[in-house]
């Protein structure tokens, strides 16, 4: 059985500003760096691999297992278009955004990625990275509406479940894959 920690990147200088990310990039902050500092520090199983999205926030997370980190862009975020490095606040009157935002199940994708298309690319990846590592512990940094969906999919629970779940910077979760146990938080 592969466990794995799942990680969302800290806290970026997006994030602290309210803009979509998606597949733009900015860096972690000091309280970034501190949320993951911390929850790298509960790891306690010697970890066979780490593995991070392709993005910056991601890699800059994974570094801080201090090991090599193999990079799958399966393990990206969603792809959110035309709204990526916007505000959220000045979209809060785009329609479209607000049913992404409030119900996500009534949300057709027309320029961004599906909810879909992401839950399989993610838990396709993960699949993979199981298959590479079995009986072993692995670390995956990702992102939070990816880590949502591939929660939901695991779980077999509907995304609404765990979409208003709010997953904040450097926090973590414990999966025994073959089962599809979760455990909130590292340990």
């Amino acid at each position: 059985m592969t466990t794995f920690y799942f990680l969302r990147h800290g806290e970026t200088v997006w994030n602290k500003e309210g803009k979509l990310q998606g597949w733009l990039d900015s860096p972690l902050t000091t309280t970034g760096c501190a949320q993951v500092q911390a929850t790298v520090q509960d790891v306690t199983q010697p970890l066979a691999a780490v593995y991070a999205s392709t993005s910056g926030r991601a890699i800059q997370t994974a570094h801080y297992f201090q090991q090599p980190v193999h990079l799958d862009e399966r393990l990206r975020e969603i792809y959110l278009g035309k709204w990526q490095g916007q505000s959220i606040a000045a979209l809060q009157q785009n329609d479209e955004y607000l049913t992404y935002c409030h119900d996500p199940t009534r949300y057709i994708a027309q320029h961004t990625e599906s909810f879909h298309e992401l839950t399989t690319r993610v838990y396709e990846a993960c699949t993979a990275i199981a298959a590479r590592h079995p009986h072993a512990y692995v670390a995956v940094v990702t992102h939070g509406v990816a880590l949502r969906c591939l929660l939901a999919r695991i779980t077999q629970q509907p995304l609404l479940t765990w979409w208003h779940n709010e997953i904040q910077g450097g926090q973590g979760y414990t999966v025994e894959w073959q089962q599809q146990r979760i455990r909130e938080g590292i340990q």
